[in-house]
């Protein structure tokens, strides 16, 4: 099984020391731990002693030299020496793996990376294996709201019509008339004065305005659904294996020559 590195950086050494015995506790083997700290402190080894980190190249190099990135080395140089921070490195293999970065995550990092796929596969080389990491995109489709396809605006004014309609009106008017009397004996009282008044009239139209419904406009916005198929070009990268042929050798079996029969007649 695959070997990795997981590299923790701490502030100071004591937050480091606690994230060591966090990782024992949980079955980690204090020979897989080692702890780095800032210049001038001491660094604490795996069986609770103390040794001087400046003194041992070796160690600088197992910590950040296993075939990590030089930038990132660089960098977990400078926490270190530089800040005078701690960095503690954890060996683990793939089964653990998640359970120890959680481990970790628990306690007050200032910061945490994996051993990355230079680190991997140097930790394959050490169990024998080559690991060829591959990978592939995949498509991942959002959704976001577009307001500026149509725009409706919807306003009620006031207009102006002519209108006309027709209505029959009555008329009285006045006629006086002089005729010959059908009898010829005058009424009673024929040089009696009388006066009689009689008023003509007529209808003129009179104009009022009521108001009545119209129709009614309604304004809703009615959802559906649709498909859209969206196209694009997805990379993915692939090991291709050539089997180089090993040509045409002579055989190397032995050739094996028929004895001749014995010589002599027959009698």
């Amino acid at each position: 099984m695959a070997q990795q590195t997981i590299i923790a950086l701490y502030a100071t050494a004591a937050d480091a020391e606690s994230a060591r015995r966090r990782l024992e506790a949980i079955g980690v083997p204090a020979a897989d731990i080692d702890m780095r700290v800032g210049s001038g402190e001491a660094a604490i080894v795996a069986d609770g002693g103390t040794r001087d980190a400046r003194r041992e190249p070796g160690l600088l190099e197992w910590l950040f030299g296993m075939g990590a990135p030089e930038e990132e080395a660089r960098q977990y140089r400078a926490h270190v020496e530089e800040r005078g921070g701690a960095a503690l490195s954890v060996r683990t293999d793939d089964q653990h793996y998640d359970r120890v970065a959680e481990a970790l995550e628990d306690t007050n990092l200032v910061g945490i990376e994996g051993a990355g796929e230079a680190t991997r596969a140097a930790g394959a080389r050490e169990s024998g294996d080559t690991v060829i990491p591959t990978a592939k995109e995949e498509l991942d489709i959002g959704k976001r709201r577009v307001s500026d396809v149509k725009h409706f605006r919807i306003r009620r004014y006031v207009v102006e019509r002519p209108a006309e309609a027709s209505v029959t009106l009555h008329d009285e008017t006045v006629i006086v008339e002089r005729r010959t009397p059908a009898s010829a004996t005058p009424g009673a009282e024929p040089f009696e004065e009388k006066e009689v008044e009689v008023t003509e009239s007529r209808e003129e139209p009179v104009v009022a305005k009521r108001v009545v419904p119209g129709e009614e406009v309604v304004v809703r916005k009615e959802g559906k659904d649709r498909v859209e198929t969206v196209r694009d070009t997805l990379r993915e990268s692939r090991v291709e294996v050539d089997k180089a042929a090993a040509g045409d050798k002579p055989s190397t079996a032995p050739v094996t020559t028929p004895k001749s029969p014995p010589s002599g007649g027959t009698r």
